[in-house]
């Protein structure tokens, strides 16, 4: 190993890691915010990006004060700041960027029979809906409690509805607190259907 080689040492490859560590998370996490929901991508990837931050910009400072070539540690030093800065100004995973509850793409549902997505709004929020299938169908916004009612095959109330319909949507439609169901069924056949349902907080 070369004398020039040996001076570099763990603050010099930490700071070159975490960098790029803390890069990849950022583009990680707004790639998955769009294609999938729950506690691994609104939690996990957002602490884990905290923590290269503040890892990075600790190991700038010392990186600073121990190497004589700046540079890197001057970049590095930079983007932590300005994340760190996003992150107190913003929020990740702020309510700029919708929360994706539902994605179904070319989904079948057979003849007499029913789909069912869940969704819980922790806090009031609006959503947004996009529906649409091959042939005619039945598509239903339920409480917890209506859906049960809906499955046991009672009369039931609807908070958003589409019936003998191909397309549906809606926007920035307000619900409040609670467990919701959508719930989609063929008219007179078998259907393939696309669905997205997102929101953002009231």
């Amino acid at each position: 190993m070369s004398k020039k080689e040996s001076k570099k040492g763990f603050v010099w490859y930490s700071l070159r890691i975490s960098f790029w560590v803390m890069i990849g998370l950022i583009i990680v996490y707004y790639i998955l915010n769009n294609l999938y929901d729950g506690i691994s991508v609104h939690v996990i990837l957002p602490l884990l990006f905290l923590i290269s931050i503040i890892f990075t910009f600790v190991v700038s400072i010392i990186h600073l004060n121990r190497h004589r070539k700046k540079s890197f540690a001057v970049v590095s030093l930079v983007f932590s700041s300005i994340f760190m800065l996003l992150i107190l100004v913003v929020g990740i995973g702020s309510s700029d960027s919708n929360t994706i509850f539902i994605r179904e793409t070319n989904k079948d549902i057979q003849k007499e029979y029913f789909q069912s997505y869940p969704f819980n709004l922790n806090i009031p929020g609006y959503l947004n809906l996009n529906y649409s299938s091959d042939f005619d169908s039945n598509l239903y916004i339920l409480e917890s409690n209506e859906y049960n009612r809906y499955a046991n095959g009672e009369d039931f109330h609807y908070l958003e509805k589409a019936e003998n319909s191909k397309l549906y949507s809606f926007e920035d439609s307000y619900f409040p607190t609670g467990t919701y169901y959508v719930v989609i069924k063929g008219v007179n056949s078998s259907i393939r259907y696309n669905l997205s349902v997102d929101g953002y907080p009231a």
